[in-house]
């Protein structure tokens, strides 16, 4: 008998548990949250023309004096191979 009277109380106490997370968690007040208008992050997509050609070159920002490297320079550079 005692034995079933704590197997009851368990699962009441497993139960209020739950609840008691659901109305933390999962139920919200509808007074505690100030209701402002929502609105979109973009109204809009708007198209954006390329004038950039394909043969300008744009250094990197910050990045001044890039130089070509010769096939030389480029081969001492390479890390040795095993």
């Amino acid at each position: 008998m005692k034995r079933r009277v704590s197997k009851i109380l368990n699962f009441f106490a497993f139960n209020l548990l739950f609840f008691a997370l659901y109305l933390n968690f999962i139920h919200k007040d509808s007074s505690s949250i100030p209701m402002a208008t929502q609105q979109p992050a973009f109204s809009e997509t708007a198209s954006v023309e390329n004038t950039m050609n394909s043969e300008e070159k744009v250094a990197a920002p910050g990045v001044s004096g890039i130089s070509k490297v010769s096939p030389e320079e480029m081969a001492a550079m390479k890390l040795p191979t095993e």
